[in-house]
């Protein structure tokens, strides 16, 4: 263990933390951070989840049944079961937030940012390739198009997580402001004691 850990963990041992102020400010960020679903939003991660099971289904299947042959057949199939494992991470992260019947707006969000952008990367890297495959093998007019389909999806990738990184910096900030909070509540007790 390095010298760190040590000060790190004595220095956490000798702050004093009210129990009370600690369950506040527990109860206080379960409310920040966690967002209960109206029953039309329920319904919509319900269907999310089916739809990315079905879709996961599907693009694994075809990884198993489609005739590739070729120098290609293998990063086809390649990308198929990566399309596959996508359908089904988003179905398990849908139907989880579905049954539990809210969204925690820390751990929910960064993997579904974490998902957008693992997608829009592959999309982006697939059209990539398949517009090679067009400039060369084909007659080269769908090149263009298939490029700027995929930087699209990359730049939409992009903004989402961008989007959930400002949304991490504000919960992270409110949370901060939230401790704070709670402890000039404490002093203002503690004076109001001493002083009565």
């Amino acid at each position: 263990m390095s010298h760190h850990h040590t000060f790190a963990k004595r220095l956490i041992a000798a702050e004093h933390v009210d129990a009370k102020r600690k369950e506040r400010y527990e109860m206080e960020m379960q409310k920040i951070l966690s967002q209960t679903l109206t029953p039309a939003k329920r319904i919509a991660y319900a269907f999310g989840a089916v739809f990315g099971l079905a879709v996961g289904v599907n693009w694994v299947v075809l990884m198993v049944t489609v005739d590739m042959t070729g120098e290609y057949e293998t990063w086809g199939r390649a990308v198929f079961g990566i399309f596959g494992v996508l359908g089904l991470v988003w179905a398990a992260l849908a139907g989880r937030i579905a049954v539990r019947g809210r969204v925690d707006l820390r751990k929910d969000r960064r993997a579904v940012a974490r998902l957008v952008w693992g997608l829009s990367l592959l999309i982006f890297i697939t059209a990539l390739f398949v517009s090679g495959l067009e400039l060369r093998y084909g007659s080269g007019r769908w090149s263009v198009f298939i490029l700027v389909v995929g930087l699209a999806h990359l730049l939409i990738g992009a903004l989402f997580v961008s989007r959930s990184l400002v949304e991490q910096s504000e919960l992270s900030i409110r949370a901060k402001l939230l401790e704070i909070e709670l402890e000039l509540t404490e002093l203002n007790e503690k004076l109001g004691r001493s002083l009565g």
